[in-house]
């Protein structure tokens, strides 16, 4: 058996051929293995080895943290486009880009933010086949990755429920997730909120005014607890659509509410239909000129909803 000083000789000609630092992040990760060359031989040489890869793993956190803080201002802009500026195509680039570094962060409930934030305001409004594929299939792989009984989940089967009921003409699956959403002791006011607009979105036929009606006086309500701009202005918007619709003497008066809520800041979005209100009233009495002025206008500002 040798001596201890030939045994620590030994032990520094192997060297060490390998060396791990792990480094915890929210998945417990760790970085791959670094060869070390055999020459390292000396505690110096490990010392300084060791040093390195200590410095690789501080940039990989660092650039973990940056994409983490690029996904939460990813989906926060979003969110500012969508629901408070009404700018449509702003919003698909954020939540595209959210949705894009959620995938490859493994980060679920983002995913599901992201993808609720690609399906928009309205119903259906992927025009294309393949973007409404895509859309489709984005929210139906993160559903069941969450709980049942998350507000998140509630939201992905309202919008799936939604898609569905519109393409078929009907509302039946949509109402009856609104109607669960309801039933819960103290719902969850976005989750409703969502729940009411795109109900209301998918009920067209002449026998559902009255519905129609109370979903969007319903929405205005929840959307002082949601307290997102966006909430209340789609229900004041349907409630304006659902009273021309009607006949309503008092369409225009709540036309003119919607159109005050615009001056103090625009919504590109509500801002399109309020247009396509005007371009009627306008045909309506006969003042084609000014309608067709107006269509040029609701056309400059579907550039930005496309």
């Amino acid at each position: 058996m040798g001596s201890p000083l030939v045994l620590e000789g030994q032990r520094r000609q192997t060297g060490w051929r390998y060396l791990l630092v792990s480094r915890l992040t929210e998945k417990g990760r760790s970085i791959q293995c670094h060869p070390v060359p055999s020459e390292v031989s000396t505690v110096q040489g490990a010392a300084n080895t060791i040093q390195k890869v200590a410095s690789e793993v501080n940039h990989q956190a660092d650039s973990v943290a940056l994409r983490a803080d690029e996904l939460e201002s990813a989906l926060s802009c979003g969110n500012r486009a969508l629901q408070i500026d009404g700018d449509l195509r702003a919003s698909r680039h954020n939540f595209e880009r959210a949705y894009q570094l959620a995938v490859a962060a493994g980060d679920v409930q983002a995913m599901a933010e992201a993808a609720l934030g690609l399906a928009g305001l309205w119903v259906s409004e992927r025009r294309t086949v393949s973007g409404a594929a895509q859309l489709e299939a984005r929210l139906q792989h993160v559903l069941p990755l969450l709980k049942a009984d998350t507000p998140l989940a509630l939201r992905l089967r309202s919008r799936l429920a939604a898609e569905a009921d519109y393409r078929h003409g009907q509302h039946e699956a949509i109402m009856a997730v609104l109607d669960e959403v309801r039933a819960g002791p103290d719902p969850d006011p976005v989750v409703l909120a969502e729940a009411l607009s795109l109900a209301h979105h998918c009920l067209l036929g002449p026998d559902d005014v009255r519905l129609r009606r109370e979903l969007a006086a319903e929405l205005i309500k929840t959307s002082f607890r949601t307290e997102r701009r966006g909430d209340l202005l789609m229900g004041l918007l349907w409630r304006t659509a659902d009273s021309f619709a009607e006949g309503d003497t008092h369409a225009e008066r709540l036309l003119g509410e919607l159109r005050d809520h615009l001056t103090e800041h625009d919504h590109l979005a509500i801002g399109f239909v309020i247009t396509a209100i005007d371009v009627m009233l306008a045909i309506r009495t006969g003042r084609f000129d000014e309608a067709e002025a107006l269509a040029g206008t609701r056309q400059s500002r579907s550039c930005g909803q496309r």
